[in-house]
C-alpha cells in the first residue's frame, strides 16, 4: 500500500507513525489537516465536515483559528502533534519539509490563550507500589510542584481536592477511578 501513496501521504504516514497516541495535525497550506482514523475523530469531535483526499476520509482546520480548535480537543482529554511546513510553498517544490514541532497534552500546554482563567492547569503522575501509591502533581504555568505518598483508598478523595488535567500512569495500571481528566499511560 505504501507504493500507491503519494509523496505527501507518505510523509504524513511516516509522521504519524512516530506519534501514534496523538491526533496529527499536519499543515498543508492554510490548513491543519487530519486523515484516516484521525480525520473521522476530528469530525466527529469538532463537528466538521469530513471530506476525502486520494481516497483518504480528511478534515482540517484553518492554521489561523488551530488553537481554538485545539483547545477543543485537549479539554476532551486528547494530545495533539503540531506538524507545520517548514518552508514557504514555491515553484518547482514536490515536497515541503514538515516535522512535528510540539505535543500538546490536556496537563502541558501553558500558553496564555490555552489556559484557563479559574483554573490551574494541574498534570499529575501516579506510582503504585503495593497498596500505597506516590503521587506527584506540577502546575504547568507556574512550574509548582506537590507530592503525597498515600493508600490506594485515598486516591478518590485526592482526585475531588486538586482539578488534574491529565494524569500520567505507569503501562497497564488501571486508576480505580473515573477522573475528569486524560488519563496517559
Amino acid at each position: 500500500m505504501a507504493n500507491e501513496l503519494t509523496p505527501m501521504m507518505r510523509q504524513y504516514r511516516e509522521m504519524k507513525a512516530r506519534y501514534p497516541e496523538a491526533i496529527l495535525f499536519f499543515q498543508l497550506g492554510d490548513f491543519y489537516e487530519t486523515f484516516f482514523e484521525d480525520a473521522e475523530l476530528v469530525s466527529r469531535e469538532l463537528e466538521i465536515t469530513l471530506t476525502s483526499r486520494d481516497g483518504a476520509p480528511m478534515a482540517g482546520v484553518p492554521v489561523r483559528r488551530a488553537e481554538f480548535y485545539i483547545q477543543k480537543l485537549l479539554k476532551r482529554g486528547y494530545k495533539v502533534a503540531l506538524c507545520p511546513q517548514l518552508e514557504p510553498p514555491g515553484k518547482g517544490k514536490k515536497l515541503l519539509r514538515r516535522a512535528v514541532v510540539r505535543v500538546l497534552t490536556p496537563g502541558t500546554v501553558i500558553e496564555e490563550g490555552a489556559l484557563e482563567a479559574e483554573r490551574d492547569v494541574l498534570l499529575a503522575a501516579i506510582w503504585p507500589e503495593g497498596e500505597r501509591l506516590g503521587v506527584a502533581w506540577a502546575e504547568a504555568a507556574s512550574g509548582q510542584i506537590w507530592a503525597e505518598e498515600l493508600a490506594l483508598a485515598e486516591l478518590e478523595n485526592l482526585a475531588a481536592r486538586i482539578p488534574v488535567a491529565e494524569w500520567l500512569v505507569p503501562e497497564g495500571f488501571a486508576l480505580p477511578l473515573r477522573p475528569e481528566g486524560a488519563v496517559t499511560p
